[in-house]
């Protein structure tokens, strides 16, 4: 089976959301493209681009989450979008 993917975005978990916007706005020049606040105010997700690749790096700020993370609760990841029928390539991959 081929799989046609490509890159969506890459997820960081942070505690001070507009900090870290600022941060990587004035390091690497990257601008809020979107973001999504959860109806009950639990958490915010701020979508940064570059304006050339398409790739985004998704900002994650959870209300209830003021400590610093520790490596093994941050929920990184690295988001692939699939092309052609997902059901079939999940099973492609659960083989």
């Amino acid at each position: 089976m081929e799989i046609k993917s490509k890159f969506d975005h890459f997820n960081i978990n942070v505690t001070d959301l507009e900090r870290s916007i600022a941060f990587y706005e004035k390091a690497l020049g990257l601008k809020e493209h979107h973001r999504k606040e959860a109806s009950d105010g639990s958490f915010t997700l701020v979508y940064l681009t570059d304006n050339e690749t398409g790739f985004l790096l998704e900002l994650t700020w959870l209300k209830d989450h003021a400590a610093p993370y520790e490596l093994g609760e941050n929920e990184s990841h690295l988001c692939f979008r699939v092309a052609g029928d997902y059901d079939a390539v999940r099973a492609y991959h659960k083989e």
